[in-house]
């Protein structure tokens, strides 16, 4: 078992895969990235296929990010209630492509 947290197990896993779409439909996208060090929040355009909104955020705001996109992935696909952070991570390690 591990002694990292969940949030610590979130962020590794992050890391590792470089990049989630948060949000994105016809109008707009929302983009996570880790890249050299840096958590990146990326706004955009769908349409121009062109940010209108980057900045680096701190690992505590990226975390909600990632939390609330996969609490509500889970409530909306598999009408499933997460409610703490180890439940948000046993449901990342069960659905890690999502």
């Amino acid at each position: 078992m591990s002694k990292l947290s969940a949030d610590e197990q979130i962020l590794d896993w992050l890391r590792k895969k470089g990049s989630i779409t948060i949000e994105g439909n016809k109008e707009y996208y929302v983009i996570i990235d880790y890249a050299k060090g840096k958590f990146i929040y990326r706004f955009g355009d769908t349409i121009l296929n062109e940010d209108t909104e980057v900045k680096e955020m701190h690992e505590i705001e990226i975390l909600e990010y990632i939390k609330g996109y996969f609490v509500r992935n889970a409530q909306v696909f598999q009408q499933k209630k997460l409610r703490s952070n180890e439940e948000v991570w046993d449901y990342i390690k069960e659905n890690p492509n999502v």
